[in-house]
């Protein structure tokens, strides 16, 4: 949320689902996540109504982004509202 100059979850919240492609795209950087084949975007529109396609074209495997730290590595950051930050290993 610093990183985007927002300064609550609701606030966060609305950014998220106003600007869903900006949020996602943000979120996989953010999140470290490897592709084998990056998407050629991360929302396709031209599929009509519902049926929005997201990440076209990529291919991944999950476990090359996810059980790849160290064992003293952080897995959770939290903030409670109005609270200090807190950290899990």
């Amino acid at each position: 949320m610093k990183e985007l100059d927002i300064n609550s979850y609701d606030e966060l919240f609305q950014w998220s689902i106003q600007n869903r492609e900006s949020f996602w795209d943000f979120m996989i950087k953010k999140l470290n996540i490897h592709f084998n084949i990056s998407p050629s975007n991360i929302l396709d529109h031209s599929s009509p109504g519902e049926s929005l396609r997201w990440l076209t074209d990529a291919k991944f495997n999950i476990v090359d982004s996810c059980f790849q730290a160290t064992e003293d590595s952080i897995a959770i950051i939290a903030q409670p509202e109005g609270g200090s930050i807190i950290t899990i290993k």
